[in-house]
C-alpha cells in the first residue's frame, strides 16, 4: 500500500479513542436514515428510506465509528449518494449500489482502501470527481446510462480492466486519474472507431472489442411453429422469402447455440418465447457473411412484440437479417443490431 495514501487515510479518519456513547442512528437525508448495527470491530452501516442523501466533507455522523464499519448496506429508494458519504471507510470490501441511485457524489467512496468490488447500476447518470479515488478496485463496469464522469473518478493505480457499453460517443472526461496505457478498456463489438475518435482520454486505453457473451442468455425449450398464444411472450418469425424456397436453404438455425429446425416449405415460421435476450445464428456462416452481412443476431424480446428474421444466401453460406415488417418477404427496414461472433 502506498504509504502516502495510507497516511492520508489515517488523517482523514481522525482516529481517536471515541466517545463511549457514540451515535448509532440518525438522518442522512430529508427522508433517509442511517443505522449502525453489530459490535466493534464489525459494524454494519445501513442506509434506508427515499430521496437524496446529504453532502458531507469530513463531518459524516458515523465518522467516529468509521474504522469499525466492515459492511455497507444501501437500500432501494435512495436517489443519490452524497459527497464524501462513505469516504475512508477502510474496512468495506464491496458496495452494491441500488438501482434507484442517479448520482454518486464527489469522493463518495474515496480512500476506501479495501474496496475491491462495486456494482454501479444503469440508473446512475453521473459520477462525481474522485468518486472512487484510491480504492482497491481492479476492475469496474460503467453502465451506458452514465452521461457525466468527474475528473479523477477512478483515480487509482490498481484498476487493470474497465468495461463500458456505449455504442455512440462516451461522455468526455479530461482527467481519469489512471495510467490509461496499463488499463484494458473493454468495449462492445464494432465500436472501435467510436472510442478511438472520442473526446478525452478514451483513445489512450488498451482497447479490446469484447464478444457478446451468450452464456447467460435464457435457455429456450420452445420450437418453431409453436402454437403458444400468451401475452407474456414475444413472437419471433423466421422468414425465408418466396424466391428462396426453390433454393438450397438451411433446414435449421441456432437459438442460443441450440439447433432448432425450420423444415418444410413455409416461408414464415415462428417461435414464442418469454422476455429475454436471444441469439439466433446460422451454422454455415462464419463471423461475417458476404459484404458484411450478419451471420448472427441478438434480439431483445419483450412481451407482446413481434420480430422478424430473414434467412438468405450470400454466396458463401447463409446469413440473417432482422426486419420490422413483412411485405412479400422483403425487408422493409433494417434495425441496428450488434454482431454476435
Amino acid at each position: 500500500m502506498n504509504m502516502k495514501i495510507l497516511m492520508t487515510a489515517v488523517a482523514f479518519l481522525g482516529l481517536s479513542a471515541g466517545a463511549a456513547n457514540a451515535q448509532t442512528s440518525g438522518m442522512c437525508g430529508d427522508s433517509l436514515t442511517w443505522t449502525l448495527t453489530g459490535a466493534k470491530p464489525d459494524f454494519t452501516l445501513t442506509i434506508s428510506g427515499t430521496g437524496d442523501m446529504y453532502n458531507y466533507r469530513n463531518d459524516v455522523p458515523w465518522k467516529s465509528q468509521r474504522r469499525f464499519i466492515k459492511t455497507l448496506v444501501l437500500h432501494d429508494g435512495m436517489t443519490s449518494i452524497g459527497d464524501y458519504a462513505f469516504a475512508a471507510i477502510v474496512g468495506i470490501t464491496s458496495a452494491a449500489i441500488p438501482n434507484t441511485v442517479k448520482t454518486i457524489g464527489r469522493g463518495a467512496f474515496s480512500l476506501c482502501l479495501l474496496l475491491s468490488s462495486v456494482t454501479i447500476p444503469n440508473s446512475v447518470t453521473a459520477l462525481g470527481n474522485d468518486a472512487f479515488a484510491n480504492t482497491g478496485l481492479t476492475s469496474v463496469t460503467i453502465p451506458n446510462s452514465v452521461t457525466a464522469i468527474g475528473a479523477g473518478a477512478f483515480h487509482t493505480s490498481t484498476i487493470t480492466d474497465m468495461y463500458v457499453s456505449w455504442t455512440t460517443s462516451p461522455p468526455e472526461i479530461k482527467k481519469f486519474g489512471l495510467v490509461t496505457g496499463k488499463v484494458t478498456l473493454h468495449i462492445p463489438p464494432g465500436t472501435l472507431d467510436v472510442y478511438q475518435n472520442a473526446r478525452g482520454f478514451w483513445r489512450n486505453f488498451n482497447i479490446v472489442e469484447d464478444e457478446t457473451d451468450t452464456s447467460t442468455m435464457p435457455v429456450v425449450k420452445y420450437t418453431l411453429n409453436s402454437t403458444i398464444d400468451n401475452p407474456e411472450y414475444g413472437r419471433v418469425y423466421v422468414v425465408r422469402p418466396s424466391a428462396m424456397l426453390s433454393a438450397v436453404v438451411p433446414n435449421y438455425i441456432f437459438l442460443n447455440n441450440v439447433q432448432i429446425g425450420i423444415t418444410g416449405n413455409k416461408s414464415h415460421l415462428y417461435c414464442d418465447m418469454p422476455e429475454g435476450k436471444y441469439c439466433f445464428s446460422t451454422a454455415k456462416c462464419g463471423a461475417e457473411g458476404k459484404n458484411g452481412k450478419e451471420t448472427s443476431l441478438e434480439i431483445d424480446v419483450t412481451p407482446g412484440n413481434t420480430y422478424y428474421i430473414k434467412v438468405y444466401p450470400t454466396g458463401i453460406g447463409f446469413c440473417l437479417e432482422i426486419m420490422n415488417a413483412i411485405d412479400g418477404g422483403k425487408a422493409i427496414k433494417k434495425t441496428k443490431i450488434y454482431r454476435v461472433k
